[in-house]
C-alpha cells in the first residue's frame, strides 16, 4: 500500500518441577513411616530412632510442596509488562487520516508494520494506490469499512469489503493495484488496516499466491470478560479457546482484534519467546498485571516485554468501550533489509 515508513529454542532445566516432585517424594516417604509407626506393634519408643521424620516434618515438607506448586504455576501464567508505548505517525489524507505504526523491527519481527486508514471520499472520487510492486513479504489487509477493488499483474481481479480479509503473499514480485471503492453520488467511508508481515528467508522467492478470507468464514470468539459481560474476538489468525483460524502462516503468530465492553478484561496465551504489540484503535485500555498496569491510549501502540507468557488487556472505563488489534508470533532472528516496496536479507539482494 502506497505510504511507507521513513526507515527502512532454547532448552531449561526445571528447578521448579524438580523441587516439587523432590519434595512430594520426601513427604511420601515421611507419610509412609508415620503410618508404619500408627499400625506397629512396636513401642513408640524403639520406633521412633529409627523413623526418618517427625509429624513436624510432614508438615513443614507439605506446606513447602504446595508454595513451590503455587510459585511454578504462577511463573507459567506471568503476565507480560509494557516495554514501551508510542504514537502513531498521523498524516492527514482523503478527508481522513492515515495513521502508522512503524516500530523498531528487532522488537516486533516477523511483524514489519502497521496502517490505519480512515477516510472519506466525495461522490464520484477515483483515489486509491495504483499499479506498484512488492517482493519479499506478505500483506494482510483488513477491511472493516468500505471495500477495495484489486487487481494485479498475474490477472487476478476482485472486490472485497466490510469484515474481509486479504492475505497476499509477494514472494518473488508481483505488481498490483489497490483503489478504494467509491459512490457516484454519496460520500463513501473507508475504515481498514494493512500489516506487513515479513517471510523467512526461504520463501522469499516463492510464487505469488493469495489467501481470501471472507467474513463469514472469520472465526469470531466469545469469552466472558468480567464483570461489564462479553468480550468479542475476531481472529484473523490464532486461537482463541476452542475457536481457530484456518489461515496459512509462514511463522506461528496471532492477530486478533479484540472488542472489549466497559469494565471487561481479555487474556490471551503468549510465548514469552514471542514478539508481540497491540494497537489501540478505540478508546482506552490498560495493559500488564493488575496492580502494574499500562495506560495506552486510542492511535497509540505499545510492545510487550518478554517477561511473561500471557497478554492481559483491561477496559477500566464505566462507561466507553474499547478496540484494539494485537500481534505476537514467533521471531525469524533473520537479516532484515527494507527498502520501499522490498523487504529482503540484503541490502544487495
Amino acid at each position: 500500500m502506497g505510504l511507507l515508513p521513513r526507515r527502512l529454542s532454547r532448552t531449561n532445566f526445571n528447578y521448579s518441577s524438580f523441587g516439587i516432585h523432590l519434595l512430594q517424594y520426601k513427604t511420601l516417604i515421611c507419610v509412609f513411616w508415620t503410618l508404619l509407626l500408627i499400625f506397629s506393634a512396636a513401642s513408640a519408643e524403639n520406633q521412633a530412632s529409627d523413623t526418618p521424620c517427625t509429624q513436624s516434618d510432614i508438615l513443614e515438607l507439605t506446606e513447602m510442596a504446595a508454595t513451590s506448586t503455587v510459585a511454578a504455576a504462577a511463573s507459567k501464567v506471568a503476565t507480560r509488562s509494557v516495554k514501551w508505548v508510542r504514537n502513531t505517525q498521523k498524516n492527514r489524507q482523503w478527508g481522513g487520516y492515515i495513521k502508522v505504526v512503524d516500530p523498531d523491527y528487532k522488537d516486533v519481527d516477523p511483524f514489519i508494520f502497521l496502517v490505519h486508514h480512515e477516510h472519506s471520499f466525495e461522490p464520484g472520487a477515483i483515489e486509491g494506490f495504483s499499479a506498484h510492486p512488492h517482493r519479499g513479504f506478505e500483506t494482510v489487509t483488513y477491511v472493516l469499512d468500505g471495500g477495495f477493488d484489486h487487481a494485479d499483474s498475474r490477472g487476478n481481479k476482485g472486490r472485497y469489503g466490510a469484515g474481509d480479509v486479504q492475505w497476499l503473499t509477494t514472494g518473488s514480485g508481483v505488481l498490483h493495484s489497490e483503489m478504494f471503492v467509491t459512490k457516484k453520488k454519496e460520500i463513501s467511508y473507508f475504515d481498514g488496516f494493512q500489516l506487513w508481515l515479513n517471510l523467512p528467508k526461504k520463501d522469499k522467492m516463492v510464487t505469488p499466491s493469495y489467501q481470501m478470507l471472507w467474513k463469514k468464514d472469520i472465526p469470531v470468539a466469545r469469552v466472558p470478560g468480567g464483570a461489564g459481560g462479553m468480550v468479542e474476538v475476531v481472529i484473523i489468525a490464532g486461537q482463541v479457546g476452542d475457536v481457530k483460524s484456518t489461515v496459512q502462516k509462514s511463522v506461528p503468530l496471532s492477530y486478533l482484534h479484540v472488542k472489549l465492553p466497559p469494565k471487561t478484561s481479555f487474556s490471551y496465551p503468549t510465548p514469552q519467546e514471542h514478539n508481540a504489540f497491540l494497537y489501540v484503535k478505540e478508546g482506552s485500555v490498560n495493559v500488564g498485571q493488575t496492580d502494574k498496569k499500562s495506560k495506552i491510549d486510542s492511535a497509540q501502540y505499545a510492545v510487550l516485554a518478554h517477561d511473561g507468557d500471557s497478554f492481559q488487556v483491561f477496559n477500566d472505563s464505566e462507561d466507553t468501550p474499547a478496540e484494539l488489534l494485537f500481534f505476537e508470533g514467533k521471531p525469524y532472528n533473520e537479516p532484515f533489509a527494507h527498502r520501499g516496496p522490498f523487504v529482503m536479507n540484503t541490502d544487495e539482494e
